[in-house]
């Protein structure tokens, strides 16, 4: 993993960022793929991490060690052009058993300790991944921006799709579906405080037959995973199972695994 990512990921999660580095990250993450399926495994990892400091110290200690390895053969002043290093001396032949004991250890923690237990973000991020990265085509064939939008964020063109629905939202603010494409798009950009607000607004509609603004809004806190989302995200997948809402069945499966 690229070490530049990895400083910004830990800024970012941390709330180190004022706000221009962040609008700055986050455009940056929703034009470069690969950094950002790599952000979604680190903030998982750190998620974890984060929850087994409190309930183990000794874990601290550990991620002290992983964070020690990872200065010695990950910093900056190793970051040479790759090469072939012969294998013909000891120091050598110690050196890389060392480093391979180190990525073990890692992987060793990781397994061991991550995913011995439930993961309510990366329950999110997985159902966002599975039921939400494409969106179905409406059968209205006057809605032509809707569908322009929806093509745009299917092809994971975020700034092409905001663009449409944004325009869409101004022209039409009551569309329940452009107000849930729209905060799906934020979504996909980690922007969750615009999602947020999208979702609040879709369900506090009463004239739908079946309305997913609540659970979407469930789902956007566990993504963000701020302290206080997962409660609160809680508070409200009891809501949508108690009144029988859209995303019941799933809402009900997370709340048996989050504690």
């Amino acid at each position: 993993m690229d070490t530049q990512w990895m400083m910004k990921f830990e800024a970012f999660l941390s709330g180190e960022m004022d706000e221009t580095a962040k609008a700055q990250f986050e455009t940056e993450l929703t034009s470069n793929k690969e950094m950002y399926e790599a952000f979604l495994i680190y903030s998982r990892v750190e998620a974890e991490m984060h929850q087994k400091i409190h309930t183990d110290k000794g874990i601290e200690a550990l991620k002290i060690n992983l964070k020690s390895l990872n200065r010695q053969y990950f910093s900056e002043e190793n970051e040479a052009p790759v090469k072939v290093i012969p294998m013909t001396t000891s120091w050598n032949f110690r050196r890389a058993v060392a480093v391979a004991a180190g990525i073990l250890l890692i992987f060793v923690f990781y397994f061991v300790f991550f995913l011995s237990g439930t993961n309510p973000q990366g329950m999110a991020e997985d159902y966002y991944v599975t039921n939400l990265k494409e969106l179905s085509q409406t059968m209205n064939g006057s809605q032509d921006s809707i569908q322009r939008g929806i093509a745009a964020y299917n092809s994971q063109d975020f700034e092409e799709a905001k663009r449409y629905f944004e325009g869409l939202a101004l022209q039409d603010p009551n569309n329940a579906e452009v107000i849930k494409n729209l905060g799906l798009t934020y979504l996909s950009e980690k922007k969750f405080d615009q999602a947020l607000s999208q979702f609040e607004t879709l369900s506090a509609r009463n004239d739908l037959y079946s309305n997913p603004g609540l659970f979407l809004k469930a789902l956007t806190l566990m993504m963000r995973n701020r302290a206080g989302d997962m409660d609160q995200a809680k508070v409200i997948l009891e809501e949508v199972v108690e009144k029988g809402m859209e995303g019941k069945a799933q809402a009900q499966a997370w709340l048996k695994q989050i504690k």
